[in-house]
C-alpha cells in the first residue's frame, strides 16, 4: 500500500476513533445521589442502575428518577375534624415522608406509572393525602382522645398498618403528629348526638378538674 493511501487510513481511522470517544463521552449520563436512570434500549424491557450510565443516542433513552423523599402534610382540622371512640372531636395535623422505594421494580412501576414527576410534592399529595387520611381517621375511631394524647407513637403505627405497604411503588417512611387538639367547645353542635355526647364529657371532665384544685 503507498504511503500516502497509508497515512490516510490511519488519519480516518484515528478520525473516527475520536469522534466515537466524543460520542461515548457525551452519551455518559450522570445519576446524582438520591437518583436513578431507567434505561429504555430496542424495545426490551428497561433496565435501572442508580450509577452513571452511557447511553447512545438513537439506541437508547434514559429517564432520570428522583428518589429523594417528600412530605405532604395531611390536616383535618375545623369541620373535617375527626372523631375519637368517646366522641370527641379533635384537629389532627400529620406530616408523612414518601420516597420511591429504591428497588429496579419499584423504579419501573413509578416511571411507568408518573413519568419524571415521582417526587414532585403536588403528585404525592394529589396520590396519597386522602389514603393517609383515611387511615389516621380509621385509627381515631378506635382510640380514646387521652389515649390520642397520651401516646402518639400507637397512632403512628395504628395508621400505618392501614395504609398498608402496598403504595404503587412508592414508600410511606415517616408518619409525625405535630397537631393533636381537642375541638373547642362552641364549635361543636349540641343538636347532634355525638357533639352532644363529647360536650357532656368535656363538661364532665372540666367540673372533675376544677374540683381537684
Amino acid at each position: 500500500m503507498p504511503v500516502e493511501a497509508l497515512v490516510a487510513v490511519i488519519v480516518a481511522t484515528t478520525g473516527m476513533l475520536v469522534a466515537l470517544a466524543l460520542v461515548i463521552r457525551r452519551a455518559r449520563v450522570r445519576v446524582p445521589p438520591g437518583g436513578a436512570l431507567v434505561i429504555y434500549a430496542g424495545g426490551r424491557e428497561p433496565t435501572v442502575t442508580f450509577s452513571d450510565a452511557t447511553v447512545i443516542p438513537l439506541l437508547a433513552r434514559a429517564e432520570p428518577v428522583d428518589l429523594s423523599a417528600r412530605m405532604i402534610t395531611i390536616a383535618r382540622e375545623g369541620r373535617d375534624a375527626l372523631r375519637c371512640a368517646d366522641d370527641i372531636k379533635v384537629d389532627i395535623r400529620a406530616q408523612a415522608r414518601l420516597a420511591v422505594n429504591p428497588t429496579a421494580e419499584d423504579v419501573v412501576r413509578v416511571t411507568r406509572a408518573v413519568g419524571a414527576r415521582a417526587a414532585d410534592p403536588a403528585l404525592l399529595h394529589e396520590l396519597f393525602e386522602a389514603k393517609i387520611a383515611d387511615a389516621i381517621a380509621t385509627t381515631v375511631r378506635m382510640l380514646s382522645f387521652d389515649e390520642l394524647c397520651r401516646d402518639r407513637e400507637l397512632l403512628r403505627d395504628r395508621s400505618l398498618e392501614v395504609v398498608g405497604c402496598d403504595l404503587g411503588g412508592w414508600v410511606l417512611q415517616e408518619l409525625a403528629f405535630v397537631r393533636i387538639e381537642q375541638v373547642p367547645l362552641e364549635l361543636l353542635d349540641p343538636t347532634n348526638i355525638h357533639d352532644a355526647e363529647a360536650i357532656r364529657r368535656i363538661r364532665e371532665r372540666l367540673a372533675a378538674a376544677a374540683r381537684e384544685r
